[in-house]
């Protein structure tokens, strides 16, 4: 199972934890997603929840200059999920925090 991240520019990268096992491009899970107030993630689930997630690593910030989603290990960051397990059902919370 990936371990994704996203990643918001600044004028530095912004990395919000996305629970295992979710992914924010799957429509029959998530309706939509955003990074706002410069440091939270906010998912909005196709059940009506929202989750605000907050920013792990920060950096300077002035302007956002785009959004992505990476992979944590590619992105030297798979040390986020060290004490994180799968949630069953598609991932959607964090098991251990």
């Amino acid at each position: 199972m990936s371990k994704n991240v996203v990643a918001a520019k600044f004028s530095a990268m912004r990395y919000f934890k996305i629970p295992i096992g979710l992914d924010l491009e799957d429509k029959k899970i998530v309706k939509a997603w955003e990074v706002y107030r410069w440091e939270v993630l906010c998912i909005e689930y196709v059940d009506g929840r929202e989750e605000n997630i907050d920013c792990c690593i920060e950096g300077d910030d002035t302007y956002i200059d785009g959004v992505e989603i990476i992979d944590a290990e590619d992105g030297g960051m798979e040390y986020l999920f060290e004490e994180d397990e799968e949630v069953e059902g598609g991932g959607i919370g964090w098991a251990a925090l």
